[in-house]
């Protein structure tokens, strides 16, 4: 036997999620249940199928779409109080690697690059800096990169430098 003041800020925040449940609402909302690390979202994906969450309605705010992605079929992303993007994990996430750039640097001549990148269909933008460093807004999927920067290489052009500048949610909020 325990009483609630001698629990931990931890245990409190794990026995206020699960008091949410108790009388089987049909919207549920958690606030940050990751604060403090009182839930890992192992534990809280395994707490919502025993519970049998499926058919229910559950609103959880996060700061990190990566542990939304973890437990979440539907995610909307906001920022500063407005939604700027609502959709399934999948179809965010599709959204987010095409968002975030490919950067590529090429040495000496960058003609040949330029000729791969405009001829390749995946290629939605392309920006290139003074010096010779590609900003390639790109659809295809990682074996369709492989496939362009063998390409490029193929065509005599000396790559230096092929990688995105980062898959997350961060990259996104910060130009937005």
């Amino acid at each position: 036997e325990v009483f609630l003041e001698e629990l931990s800020k931890k245990d409190k925040k794990k026995l206020s999620v699960i008091r949410s449940f108790i009388h089987n609402p049909e919207i549920i909302l958690l606030d940050e249940p990751f604060e403090q690390k009182s839930f890992s979202i192992t534990e809280l994906g395994v707490l919502l199928k025993k519970l049998g969450i499926n058919e229910k309605t559950v609103i959880i705010s996060m700061e990190h779409f990566e542990e939304a992605a973890g437990i979440c079929s539907d995610v909307t992303l906001m920022k500063n109080g407005k939604v700027f993007m609502s959709g399934t994990v999948e179809s965010i996430e599709a959204h987010l690697h095409t968002v975030n750039p490919i950067i590529m640097r090429v040495k000496g001549n960058s003609k040949k690059a330029v000729e791969v990148l405009k001829a390749d269909e995946d290629v939605i933008n392309l920006t290139i800096s003074d010096e010779n460093e590609f900003h390639i807004s790109y659809s295809g999927d990682e074996d369709k990169e492989a496939a362009l920067l063998g390409r490029i290489i193929y065509a005599g052009a000396s790559v230096s430098y092929f990688a995105r500048k980062g898959n997350d949610f961060a990259n996104v909020t910060e130009r937005i």
